[in-house]
């Protein structure tokens, strides 16, 4: 019996010993797994997404000579302008007004063709428009050859419409292109040519329920002589700008509305170019709204307001677009996703101070151009505002709520994960992901060796119970 009871003891013994082990390797190959997945949290690749607005390099320079651009337009384009720059330095004659550039004029006995007068450093264009179904059309500033790029002689030369060339990209695709045709430096028009007039820049404010703003001009001496024309809208000036002929010394401007036409006072602008005129919200006795023009651009904070947003807080970046909604017009420079916000020093609110109180829609943003998430077009008033994003609506938008003082609100957050809330991610679209820190490598390796000690600890643990109780079985 002594014998069978020991050989008992001893298959006793084996199989704990068995166990025991598969239980320490089912540990190391846990703890293993879990070491090799921080490392490899710690290695995974970051993806970054940037979203740059092109500069467009600009200088000022007096107009000298000036030479004669015709250009005859698609039939099915609108009225076309010209960005025009020197090559190299890229200098701009027409700083103040921004893409797509400067207007061309209709000649009016010439169907079909424009015409601008352009200083004579001026050697590159593009021209530009809508065309008939609402689509923006240009033709290629440097042409199919990138070591002989197209220029222009700074000569009279008219430009008998466009062609069709294919260029290849510098990743190898192709793409076609529209290009003027061959200038002509002999007359196309018929009749004689327009004549230079020198220029003066308008810069003016309107009140904010005025959609458009449009200057009627009057020559004091032949007041038979008017011009009028609708001023472009200059998100980065914050002002409604444009180009006008010098001769004319009074100007009212209006909403260009067709009934209940909202129209300004008369005012002169005979102190220099530019002129600043801009339209209070006080109406006279005539019901005309009071106008006033200085020479020197005014230093008005009021022009600008702050917009203040509190986002989840796994957004690494945030970006405000901002707009009137009527006309559609940008309050913020640049381009889709518009400006990017700065976080507080405090660390709550992300702001940007830059905002035109033409503005009465934002939009607040991941900051990239596409693929990221949203708000929907929130409305606001035209004053410094606290965004705060709410909950994602039924299109992946979030709502957000406004306020007018700055108020005590928790982080937004994810809906869709109570746990910890995070940015849903769309399967078929990439998202920004968030930098948690990671790992550093030796905190990884120290992870990795405690992990072995832990093993060998455990082991020298169990072959020291088990001799022990072999001993204890023995006595």
């Amino acid at each position: 019996m002594i014998s069978v009871d020991i050989a008992l003891k001893r298959t006793y013994t084996k199989v704990i010993k068995e166990k025991t082990m598969k239980k320490i390797l089912l540990l190391s190959a846990l703890l293993s797994t879990f070491a090799l997945g921080l490392s490899h949290i710690s290695n995974s690749d970051v993806i970054e997404y940037s979203s740059e607005t092109p500069t467009m390099l600009k200088a000022n320079e007096e107009e000298s000579d000036v030479y004669l651009l015709y250009f005859k337009s698609p039939t099915n384009w609108g009225t076309p302008n010209v960005w025009a720059w020197e090559d190299g330095p890229g200098t701009n004659p027409f700083p103040e007004l921004g893409w797509p550039g400067r207007a061309m004029i209709e000649d009016e006995n010439n169907d079909g063709w424009y015409y601008i007068y352009l200083p004579s450093y001026i050697d590159k264009v593009i021209f530009n428009a809508t065309d008939t179904e609402g689509n923006a059309v240009q033709t290629d500033g440097d042409g199919v050859d990138p070591e002989n790029k197209f220029t222009i002689s700074p000569q009279n030369q008219w430009i008998d419409g466009i062609h069709e060339e294919t260029k290849t990209n510098e990743d190898g695709t192709k793409s076609t292109i529209y290009m003027p045709n061959t200038p002509s430096y002999t007359q196309l028009t018929e009749g004689e040519l327009p004549i230079y007039e020198e220029e003066a820049v308008i810069y003016a404010r309107v009140p904010n329920d005025w959609n458009k703003a449009v200057a009627t001009f009057t020559d004091s001496e032949n007041e038979g002589d008017t011009y009028t024309k609708e001023l472009t809208y200059n998100s980065t000036e914050k002002w409604y700008i444009d180009r006008v002929p010098a001769k004319y010394d009074k100007v009212t401007l209006n909403d260009g509305e067709t009934e209940n036409l909202k129209e300004s006072t008369e005012v002169d602008v005979t102190g220099g170019t530019p002129y600043y005129i801009q339209v209070t919200d006080e109406v006279n006795a005539e019901g005309k709204y009071n106008a006033t023009v200085v020479y020197e651009k005014p230093v008005d904070e009021s022009e600008v307001f702050a917009v203040h947003a509190k986002v989840p807080e796994n957004w690494t970046k945030v970006g405000l677009w901002a707009f009137k909604y009527d006309g559609g017009v940008t309050a913020i420079p640049g381009t889709w996703p518009g400006v990017e916000m700065t976080l507080d020093s405090d660390g709550e609110w992300y702001t940007y101070e830059g905002v035109s109180n033409i503005a009465d829609r934002v939009v607040i943003n991941q900051f990239v151009f596409e693929g990221g998430l949203q708000t929907v077009d929130i409305k606001i008033e035209s004053k410094e505002c606290w965004v705060v994003l709410t909950e994602l609506n039924d299109k992946g938008q979030y709502e957000a709520d406004v306020y007018y003082e700055e108020p005590t609100i928790e982080e937004p957050t994810d809906p869709t994960d109570p746990s910890d809330p995070t940015d849903p991610t769309d399967p078929t679209t990439p998202t920004e992901p968030t930098d948690e820190g990671g790992l550093t490598g030796g905190q990884i390796a120290g992870i990795v060796i405690g992990v072995i000690a832990l093993v060998a600890i455990i082991g020298a643990i169990v072959i020291v119970l088990v001799k022990k109780n072999k001993k204890s079985k023995n006595s």
